[in-house]
């Protein structure tokens, strides 16, 4: 069995738990965007949240013009 590592800015979180609770989900990614990510991923897995599956608040991207990073306001890119 070969082992793959996709990496790379994809600008969408694969799931709820992966962004700040202040930001919902479902708002704030259309249903294409969301289907379109869960596409790609197929059989592929988030290896990091495997790992962490009840972790919360670890986020990989932060709105730099409001400085959320700061707050941790952010969202967990797969």
């Amino acid at each position: 069995m070969e082992q793959v590592i996709v990496v790379g800015d994809l600008n969408i979180a694969a799931g709820p738990n992966d962004v700040h609770p202040t930001f919902d989900y479902e708002r704030i990614y259309t249903a294409d965007e969301r289907g379109a990510l869960h596409a790609l991923m197929g059989d592929l897995s988030d290896v990091w949240r495997l790992q962490h599956p009840e972790e919360a608040s670890v986020f990989t991207v932060w709105e730099e013009r409001t400085s959320a990073r700061a707050f941790n306001e952010g969202v967990a890119s797969p």
